[in-house]
């Protein structure tokens, strides 16, 4: 006969393991963010393809280390970490060239932005190329945009010479809703940047060359 503090024993020792593997068993519920554009009415006069030149974004090239759903964090210089819970809910990089094309067109007041392959065969005045090269919440608090830029007209001559932007927008690193804001504002602040720089070149012939028109300084 076993005697009955051995069972009690045993029982335990079931109890604790079962618990064990119930803990092991659990992962935290993943939570998805997306960027989104300017959520503004769109402006007064907005126009149509007859009164603006087709604007392409043509590229948007993106860092490998970004190139993952999970939402990265920079908590040093040479260190990153990611969020297994907390991730995209596509694509990153499809995510801010779709939200950058929508802002350009809120901001230079048209619907005649598209994104690479051109829609229909159809010929552009002017391009954008755009080179990301940082894009997380860091520790300052603060989301940061640093990419660098350039325009180029239908004959493929740059006629807005490579600019490098950087903006940094306060975030909390705890708060994933905000950091996704922040993120998105600051995509909204690059758009407002190149939306800038064509409308310098709108009254010029879609055809010029990059030494007929006014040289934009380089940083």
């Amino acid at each position: 006969m076993i005697p009955l503090g051995s069972i009690r024993i045993v029982s335990l020792i079931m109890v604790l393991i079962g618990a064990m593997t119930t803990g092991c068993g659990t992962t935290a519920p993943y939570r998805f963010y997306m960027l989104a554009p300017i959520h503004e009415p769109a402006p007064a006069g907005f126009a149509g393809a007859a009164t603006r030149p087709l604007i392409g974004i043509r590229s948007v090239t993106w860092p490998d280390y970004l190139d993952r759903p999970q939402i990265a964090t920079r908590v040093s210089q040479h260190r990153l970490v990611y969020d297994d819970s907390r991730r995209w809910a596509e694509p990153l990089q499809e995510n801010f060239l779709r939200v950058l094309a929508e802002n350009l067109a809120w901001r230079l007041k048209t619907d005649q932005v598209v994104q690479y392959p051109w829609p229909g065969g159809r010929r552009v005045g002017y391009q954008v190329v755009v080179r990301v090269l940082e894009f997380e919440a860091g520790p300052d608090p603060s989301a940061k945009l640093i990419a660098l830029w350039s325009v180029r007209d239908m004959d493929h001559a740059e006629v807005v010479p490579t600019r490098r932007s950087s903006f940094s927008v306060a975030a909390p690193l705890a708060d994933f809703d905000a950091r996704a804001r922040a993120l998105s504002e600051a995509v909204a602040s690059l758009s407002g940047e190149m939306a800038e720089a064509l409308r310098h070149l709108g009254g010029r012939a879609m055809t010029s060359r990059a030494g007929t028109t006014d040289p934009v300084p380089r940083p």
